[in-house]
């Protein structure tokens, strides 16, 4: 690891030196930011802005020009504003070591998460630790609470940007929370984040606990300074009152009492009592009532949360007495001697002029509204914390497919929702069940579009389990593939309708391949794995492959990304890029139109790779095709021209019975063999398949020419008729 940034805080911090392996990423940062349509915005091409929230240097490195870069943090602007700099860090793991002055006792860190709590470790003037930021992107601040030999204590706090190099942070990380956030309100948020961001919102949940102490500790100072305020400088009630006094109780003499009392006979006016008016300022008023709501209604909420929160697993103990603390602060408001005589609100104060507009109360009802509504503050961001990206981006692909075809593909197709759909609390849980549950075909949500005798159905995280009575099951273990787009021809009750199942697997990673954005290489094998584990089973017709076509969606550069094409179009395996812009969008929506809107069986079959040997009844296509059933296989290139030879095609016992291929084959009905090149060697060839099935051993076999090694005991031979022109 090298040393990519320093702070140093006078009188605190001689030198706090970061620690990261981030070469090459500034520039892939810069390259992307900025092929994304970023280049009229500074903050996204130049980078982002750090802040140092007292005075003191930052140094950072800047690989694009070569030299390190310096921030001074100097003036009230600097501070309050922050700088801006290319960013150093991004979704991967720092060090941090900071050499503290002679006036430093102790530091410890502030953060809401254990994880980087408990990542730090104090003694003999030197502070370690280490962040990992995989998957989390957004805002992170260093809290450093600093405690001195003289008895003070300081939080220091350093803010920065954790950058992405898969994802323009700026804008599409915020479309894919926006977009989640209006179609399920609440569920981007997760008080337990790393980092924090701003989904770009007017609100952000009132119902949402994050979000509703994200928004109170934003204004905490605001509101407590207001609260304050009101108390040494009150709006008061001035009313009249009466009473009657003895003259040596009466401390200011008006000339009306003054005539009373000396046209009264003296001998009488040691016994006489004076009617006495005066004018009383009163602190109940409508406004001092709404105050002391706010704080009674603020304290119960935080104690409320710290209860429930500091149960949960993983928060740190400093986040948890955080929470007391504000706590005390507002109830020693509240028991404030002012608010003695003040009783209970009962509504209708915020149409108050004082509440609108005087000093301190104007504050009061600002800052109440915001909690009441979840507004978000203007001109600063919340720290209001995100599931991990890779979740999120997962769900956003599903929304980005469902999206496309009720809007753009099957908008005239009659759309309903499954009623089946996961609390927001488990829909992006990315924890993997610890045993197999046996259960199939449950999904977490779903969609289905209908028109004549067409069925499309789209599903969320959909779970093949291994029970054997299900039809559709998954071999040993549970599979659960992020989307799943199944197109069925025919009756909804007809158990011989055509099913076309394809799936689509989120992948918030990017590789790199021939100097391209690549899909990871374990994501493209996962592909083949769903193809293979993932069956269908129907009585007397054995065991067949469900899955016709398998792509990783991930978030590849639009035309910086290698070229899958090929892939796709011999293996039905592939990758997709796909990011929330225009362009990505159409090139995934021409992807899907081709694939739901493939005419035929023929069509959608063709392009896969079935197991040789495989039995498929292609039902009702057109020409040679009509009510003929169908032999798959497959072949080398050095076995073609002994099959054209010999009019010949073999195939081992074992898989020919498992499949009941002789039993097809010796029918009286019409058959051909449908044969596909071995790994693309070659094209289709389409022959007729004749009476006269016979066994086979490889010494046989050998003797007929056959240019290939035989590793089974017995094959069954097949005599080829004419070879039919696939159309």
């Amino acid at each position: 690891m090298d040393s990519i940034l320093t702070v140093t805080v006078p009188g605190v911090f001689e030198d706090l030196v970061v620690l990261g392996n981030i070469s090459g990423k500034q520039r892939l940062y810069r390259k992307r930011i900025g092929e994304a349509g970023a280049a009229s915005d500074s903050d996204a091409v130049d980078g982002p802005r750090y802040y140092l929230s007292e005075q003191g240097t930052v140094s950072l490195t800047d690989e694009v020009a070569g030299e390190w870069k310096r921030l001074e943090f100097n003036t009230p602007s600097s501070i309050e504003n922050g700088l801006q700099a290319l960013p150093v860090f991004f979704e991967t793991r720092y060090l941090f070591r900071a050499k503290c002055s002679a006036a430093v006792k102790s530091v410890s860190v502030y953060h809401r998460m254990a994880a980087v709590t408990d990542g730090f470790t104090f003694a003999d003037r030197w502070l370690f630790g280490d962040i990992d930021f995989i998957n989390t992107p957004g805002r992170f601040t260093l809290a450093l609470d600093v405690k001195l030999v003289d008895g003070t204590t300081r939080r220091i706090s350093f803010r920065f940007t954790v950058a992405s190099v898969k994802m323009d942070v700026e804008r599409d990380y915020k479309s894919i929370l926006k977009k989640i956030e209006m179609e399920r309100p609440g569920l981007v948020q997760n008080f337990l984040a790393k980092t924090f961001g701003d989904a770009g919102l007017s609100t952000v949940g009132a119902s949402s606990k994050p979000a509703w102490y994200a928004i109170f500790e934003s204004i905490f100072t605001f509101y407590t300074e207001a609260c304050e305020k009101i108390i040494h400088d009150p709006h008061r009630r001035y009313v009249s009152e009466e009473e009657w006094r003895h003259p040596d109780q009466i401390k200011r003499w008006t000339p009306d009492l003054v005539n009373r009392f000396v046209a009264m006979p003296k001998d009488r006016q040691e016994q006489m009592w004076l009617r006495v008016g005066r004018i009383v300022a009163e602190t109940d008023t409508q406004e001092n009532r709404f105050v002391l709501h706010t704080l009674r209604d603020i304290s119960g909420k935080l104690e409320r949360f710290a209860e429930e929160y500091k149960s949960v697993k993983g928060i740190s103990t400093e986040c948890i007495q955080g929470v007391y603390n504000q706590k005390d602060a507002i109830d020693k408001l509240a028991n404030h001697p002012f608010f003695k005589g003040v009783a209970r609100y009962t509504g209708g104060g915020a149409q108050s002029l004082v509440l609108q507009q005087r000093p301190g109360y104007a504050q009061i009802l600002t800052s109440w509204l915001k909690l009441k509504q979840a507004l978000t503050p203007e001109g600063k961001g919340l720290d209001i914390g995100y599931r991990p990206l890779s979740a999120l981006y997962e769900f956003w692909t599903f929304l980005a497919v469902r999206d496309l075809l009720r809007d753009k593909i099957l908008k005239d197709y009659e759309y309903e929702e499954d009623p089946h759909i996961a609390s927001l609390e488990h829909l992006l849980d990315t924890e993997e069940e610890s045993r197999s549950s046996g259960e199939a075909t449950l999904s977490r949500m779903g969609y289905r579009f209908k028109k004549d005798n067409v069925t499309v159905s789209l599903a969320y995280q959909q779970t093949y389990g291994t029970g054997e009575g299900e039809e559709l099951f998954a071999v040993v273990y549970d599979q659960r593939p992020d989307i799943v787009l199944s197109i069925r021809v025919g009756d909804e009750n007809d158990a011989n309708a055509d099913v076309f199942t394809y799936l689509f697997d989120a992948k918030y990673r990017v590789d790199e391949l021939d100097g391209q954005d690549a899909s990871p290489r374990d994501a493209i094998d996962d592909m083949h794995r769903y193809r293979d584990a993932i069956l269908y089973r129907r009585q007397k017709a054995g065991y067949h492959h469900e899955i016709i076509g398998a792509y990783v969606l991930f978030p590849g550069r639009l035309g910086g990304t290698y070229d899958y094409s090929g892939m796709q179009e011999k293996e039905n395996i592939g990758a997709i890029p796909l990011l929330p812009q225009p362009g990505h969008l159409n090139e995934f929506e021409r992807f899907l139109r081709g694939i739901i809107f493939r005419g035929s069986k023929k069509e959608h079959l063709g392009k896969s790779i079935p197991p040789r040997g495989a039995f498929v009844a292609l039902g009702r296509d057109e020409g040679d095709f009509l009510e003929t059933e169908v032999v798959y296989g497959t072949y080398a290139s050095d076995q073609l021209r002994w099959i054209l030879d010999k009019h010949m095609y073999n195939l081992p016992v074992d898989e020919s019975e498992k499949f009941g291929i002789v039993d097809m084959v010796t029918a009286e009905q019409k058959k051909i063999l449908y044969l596909v090149a071995f790994r693309g060697t070659g094209g289709h060839r389409v022959f007729r398949l004749l009476p006269g099935v016979r066994k086979v051993t490889p010494n046989d076999l050998r003797e007929m020419g056959y240019p290939r090694h035989c590793r089974y005991d017995e094959y069954w031979l097949f005599k080829l008729g004419e070879e039919l022109g696939l159309r």
